[in-house]
């Protein structure tokens, strides 16, 4: 059961991604005009760090 605690963090996960991806796609475009370069390989440059982070400091956690 979700209570109001959690639907409150679950709607601000679902915005930082959101943000994230908005974010992401401007500095896609931006990178070299007039061509894209893909979405992916952006968020890829800022989410991959963050998960060995994440990745690391779970392992501590142990």
């Amino acid at each position: 059961m979700l209570t109001i605690i959690s639907i409150a963090i679950y709607i601000k996960e679902l915005s930082l991604g959101a943000l994230l991806l908005v974010f992401s796609d401007i500095g896609a475009r931006m990178i070299n005009p007039p061509f894209e370069t893909p979405v992916g390989a952006i968020t890829a440059l800022v989410g991959v760090p963050f998960f060995l982070y994440l990745a690391r400091s779970e392992r501590r956690g142990l």
